[in-house]
């Protein structure tokens, strides 16, 4: 996974390999929400996805390791 740097509360998220509708639905089934940008082109294949607590976040990377 890549991400772009960030000064905000967010990061976007990316695969090479992945469509960023992918990372989205597949994330959403898993319980987790993040924001897909798929009528933007250059967004299209990110996520926006916003920091949350320690909790929340070592979550989230457990369920973003289990896309393929």
């Amino acid at each position: 996974y890549r991400y772009l740097p960030s000064s905000a509360n967010f990061l976007l998220v990316t695969k090479d390999d992945i469509p960023g509708e992918s990372i989205y639905t597949e994330l959403k089934e898993k319980g987790i929400l993040v924001r897909y940008f798929g009528d933007e082109e250059r967004l299209s294949d990110y996520v926006r996805v916003t920091i949350g607590s320690r909790k929340q976040m070592l979550l989230f990377l457990d369920k973003l390791e289990e896309i393929r």
